[in-house]
């Protein structure tokens, strides 16, 4: 056994989930049983919610072998409540509206949009230094309303989107050729929201360094490439809910771990271009060098032109989507740019 000294050296650092749904509180205990950090906060607006899912979590630490503590809050956001994730260095948006059957995605945005804005206002008054991980769906436009909302420089707010979807694509073509999930070798790109814009690389993708092409058929492919398409929505159907929570939850955990070992760990997410991959001013999924800061780099891939043009278009219906709803809220804010500016300023 390890002394307490060096336990207490281990686990540092406090992650804050704000959220208590499937998604948020799935992703509090992946978190806490990874047991690297000090304390893990979850919280949320319904009272009580958030403070019996930790003691739930908590009184589970014996059984499983963990000590990270996670503490349950009630937060009213807009009532001044932002000292509740006071000295959070990683920040998870989880919190959502439950979507009505049938909702388009805009639909969606116009529900989820004042939720994402309100949490990232709540961040950047409480931990204006904490990097930020957004679950909110549709990922890709939540991410940009998170930036915006935190002031926070582009490479402190990233979301968890194309690596579940790498993840589900994995699964599925590891099904097909019954082999092992760790032999597939992988990557998906592009929009987490829009099917026809989620693309799996597969001029790149290798099974035990065999190439992918070599081992499946087009039809097979196109199999996998559908079902990862439609995986998110798959699982509701069957559940019979609004989202799934299992691989999302582990994703985001994976993201919180990265950026916590600050190794640049390379993990596809969705983050703010600047002209790699020839693209400017859009959120979307490309691989990412994660760590303390939040996104260190872009990686750019060699894509064929195929895949390099597809990219280029996703991007393009990406960005039109991000400033559709970016738009009014920047002009309904003007008032508040100085503010905005001298946050952005001092968090860089």
């Amino acid at each position: 056994m390890t002394t307490p000294t060096t336990e207490a050296q281990e686990r540092r650092g406090t992650v804050a989930v704000i959220g208590a749904g499937q998604c948020g509180r799935m992703t509090a205990q992946r978190v806490a049983e990874s047991d690297v950090f000090e304390t893990v906060l979850l919280v949320d607006v319904i009272d009580g919610l958030a403070e019996g899912i930790a003691l739930d979590i908590n009184q589970s630490r014996a059984i499983v072998g963990f000590e990270t503590t996670v503490v349950g809050r009630t937060i009213r956001i807009g009532d001044h409540d932002h000292e509740l994730i006071a000295d959070a260095e990683i920040v998870v948006i989880a919190a959502g509206a439950v979507p009505e059957p049938h909702w388009s995605v805009k639909q969606l945005i116009r529900a989820n949009e004042p939720i994402v804005r309100s949490s990232g206002g709540l961040i950047a008054h409480g931990a204006p230094s904490a990097v930020v991980i957004v679950m909110t769906n549709p990922v890709d436009v939540m991410t940009a309303i998170a930036h915006e909302a935190t002031g926070f420089p582009p490479r402190r707010v990233m979301g968890q989107s194309v690596l579940l979807d790498t993840s589900r694509f994995a699964d599925f073509v590891a099904e097909q050729l019954s082999v092992l999930r760790s032999s597939v070798n992988a990557i998906v790109v592009g929009s987490h929201a829009h099917d026809r814009s989620m693309m799996p690389l597969l001029s790149s993708a290798t099974v035990d360094a065999v190439p992918l092409t070599s081992m499946l058929d087009g039809a097979q492919l196109n199999t996998a490439v559908s079902a990862t398409r439609r995986g998110g929505s798959d699982v509701a159907r069957m559940l019979n809910t609004h989202s799934s929570f299992y691989a999302p939850s582990a994703a985001a955990a994976r993201m919180v771990r990265a950026v916590k070992d600050d190794n640049e760990t390379a993990l596809p997410v969705c983050a703010y271009l600047e002209g790699a991959y020839g693209i400017r001013d859009a959120w979307l999924g490309v691989p990412a060098r994660l760590g303390r800061n939040g996104v260190q780099e872009i990686v750019e891939l060699a894509l064929p032109e195929e895949e390099y043009m597809a990219l280029a278009a996703a991007a393009k219906i990406l960005r039109a989507e991000q400033r559709e709803i970016l738009a009014p809220l920047l002009t309904a804010s003007e008032q508040d740019a100085p503010e905005r500016e001298r946050r952005g300023q001092s968090n860089s």
